[in-house]
């Protein structure tokens, strides 16, 4: 099996990984040199997707599979194109993710069907979150203490109408994956999703047994419920946040996610990328995609900068050169990292795993020491 992937920063980064871990071979294409996952692939294409020569999209539409991995709408356009003249299959829900790429878009399709999520200001009470209608994760939030500090920043942009305030709901942040072949909807293992200070997801862990049966139970029903509303014939992402025994939908994404995806992986043994090739090429899920293994995961960024050890979110990736992925690098069980003997200043994604979670703490504590005593 052979997948073409485009895009190799964050999602490419995911996507490589599990390509890798389910034996395919990799053809990467994307048009920064340095591209952080190009060092995953066994093929990598530096080109624009728009510009290629002969031999590099002879190269990519040869693949038994595309799949984009990345949120550039001409890329995305290029791709599409490109996989219907070449009749080559296409991992990806364009008409999902047009709805998942608009805030706007997706959170009145929640209000449509009564899908609990967070009130508009200037409904609701402060404090609130602004952020831009067409970014997903992290990007542009911004905080705000009052109404008054709300109003302010709407009407200080020329361009409010692109931007959304949505009251702050406060509590614990869970992600589940969705895949759909247009009739059928699965959903998997919950991840729970850490955030730094810029609201950026700094660490994913798995399971989440603090998150009561009936809510994991209903944060599946909301899952499938959002992947029959929109027929995806793909992957999407459903985050939400917990408040009071009740799960408010903060965002859908359809494409492939970055962090999630991995953490899954070490937690259940299921490989969603696995998943994801498998009913794109058959038209239909596999029989058997559910839970293999139940191990306690974490998936986590670190960087040594200035001789400190960060913690930061999965921004500082993007700041990163091509990575390789190392086995019992400073004791964890795997790192996705730029690190190179000798150097002063890396990033890494930590990944540990563990039957008993007491151990993996452990071993996420040992990981820190070694992180410090390079930093010292």
């Amino acid at each position: 099996m052979k997948v073409g992937i485009i895009g190799g920063k964050l999602q490419g980064i995911e996507a490589c990984y599990l390509a890798r871990e389910a034996g395919y071979k990799i053809v990467l294409l994307d048009s920064n040199v340095n591209a952080q996952a190009s060092t995953l692939a066994d093929k990598f294409l530096c080109c624009d997707i728009n510009k290629m020569s002969k031999a590099e999209k002879k190269a990519l539409t040869e693949c038994d599979l595309i799949l984009p991995a990345c949120e550039n709408t001409e890329v995305l356009a290029a791709a599409r194109d490109l996989a219907i003249e070449e009749n080559v299959p296409i991992a990806f829900d364009f008409d999902a993710y047009r709805i998942s790429s608009s805030k706007v878009k997706s959170d009145r399709l929640f209000a449509d069907n009564g899908i609990l999520a967070p009130v508009y200001y200037p409904n609701g009470n402060p404090p609130y979150i602004i952020k831009p209608s067409g970014e997903s994760g992290s990007h542009g939030v911004l905080y705000c203490e009052s109404r008054g500090e709300t109003d302010m920043f709407l009407k200080g942009i020329p361009d409010s109408g692109e931007w959304i305030a949505q009251e702050y709901i406060e509590g614990p942040s869970y992600s589940i994956e969705v895949i759909g072949d247009g009739r059928e909807w699965r959903t998997f293992t919950v991840t729970k999703i850490h955030t730094d200070d810029t609201f950026d997801c700094c660490k994913v862990t798995a399971p989440c047994p603090e998150l009561p049966e009936r809510l994991h139970q209903k944060f599946a029903e909301i899952g499938q419920l959002l992947g029959s509303i929109v027929g995806l014939r793909g992957i999407m992402d459903v985050e939400v946040i917990e408040k009071n025994g009740q799960l408010y939908v903060l965002e859908i994404d359809a494409r492939i996610p970055s962090q999630t995806p991995i953490a899954v992986y070490y937690a259940s043994g299921v490989n969603l990328l696995e998943v994801l090739v498998q009913s794109t090429l058959t038209g239909k899920l596999p029989g058997d995609c559910g839970q293999k293994i139940n191990r306690h995961v974490t998936y986590e960024h670190y960087m040594l900068s200035r001789g400190q050890v960060i913690q930061a979110g999965e921004h500082i990736m993007n700041d990163a050169g091509p990575l390789t992925v190392v086995r019992g690098l400073f004791g964890a069980d795997y790192v996705v990292t730029d690190y190179m003997s000798g150097c002063e200043e890396f990033r890494g994604i930590f990944i540990n795993s563990d039957e008993n979670l007491q151990k993996l703490e452990e071993k996420r504590a040992h990981v820190l020491r070694q992180l410090q005593k390079m930093a010292d």
